[in-house]
């Protein structure tokens, strides 16, 4: 559970350094659900002007299977995006 993560304690800080190569919107976040609804996250944008756009429909067609599921496996319990 503790791999790839830095326990930050009351009042702390840390400071990190990676290296970005592939650009994209990543998101940087706690994997608790309700710190991410709380606002505990962010999202690192690297070499904007080259991310690619998103391919028409995609976000349609994505709508659909998500409709699907939900009324196939009854209600989603999730308050959150559940990262």
């Amino acid at each position: 559970m503790r791999c790839d993560t830095v326990l930050i304690p009351p009042y702390g800080f840390t400071a990190i350094q990676f290296e970005l190569d592939n650009p994209g919107v990543w998101p940087f976040h706690y994997h608790l659900a309700w710190h991410l609804s709380g606002g505990h996250g962010m999202n690192i944008a690297y070499k904007y002007d080259e991310i690619l756009p998103i391919p028409n429909g995609l976000i349609d067609e994505a709508c659909v299977d998500w409709d699907w599921y939900s009324e196939n496996n009854g209600p989603v319990d999730q308050i959150d995006s559940g990262a």
